[in-house]
């Protein structure tokens, strides 16, 4: 019997070069880009996880959504996940925070975030449907679409939730 690899899952954290160099990923986006679309080529389909609240508040998170946004459109994988920044003692962002270098995002601030990467998607640019998550228990809100049909609704929901302040609070999101 013959077994072969048919699905890679790939940390991609973010599109933007700065924020890749913050959490010292060692890789720039276009290289992503590049070894993303090595993968696909070879008939392996692949995962994308993408980290919502990566640069904190204050930091350029504006741009960390959009090139996020642009890197999975960019690649076009079978699928795409946006999980939310986790903090735990002991690891550089957590010591960072309790020095007051880091401003850890949280709740509405990540939704608007998460808006900005799906509201910023060239949608002629993915060539193939992505089938899109963010339902993870460390999510403030689960969604759930393919890209490009869904990206509206999905909007909405977050919109919702924001006006709503209908976010997941419970401990069970620092898994």
């Amino acid at each position: 019997m013959k077994k072969a690899l048919t699905l890679v899952y790939l940390g991609v954290e973010s599109g933007d070069d700065e924020a890749l160099k913050f959490i010292k990923k060692g890789i720039k986006a276009e290289k992503i880009v590049e070894l993303s679309k090595k993968i696909m080529s070879t008939g392996i389909d692949l995962s994308i996880t993408l980290i919502a609240g990566l640069l904190g508040k204050y930091q350029d998170n504006k741009m960390h959504a959009i090139n996020t946004a642009k890197i999975i459109t960019d690649i076009s994988p079978k699928y795409a996940s946006i999980l939310n920044l986790r903090l735990y003692e002991g690891t550089e962002l957590y010591n960072l925070m309790q020095e007051g270098k880091y401003d850890y995002m949280e709740g509405i601030e990540v939704l608007k975030e998460m808006k900005l990467v799906l509201s910023s998607m060239d949608t002629s640019k993915i060539t193939r449907p992505i089938i899109f998550r963010a339902n993870h228990a460390s999510n403030y809100l689960n969604l759930k679409g393919n890209l490009p049909e869904d990206i509206p609704r999905m909007i909405k929901e977050i919109d919702y939730a924001i006006e709503n302040e209908a976010i997941n609070v419970n401990n069970y999101r620092f898994l």
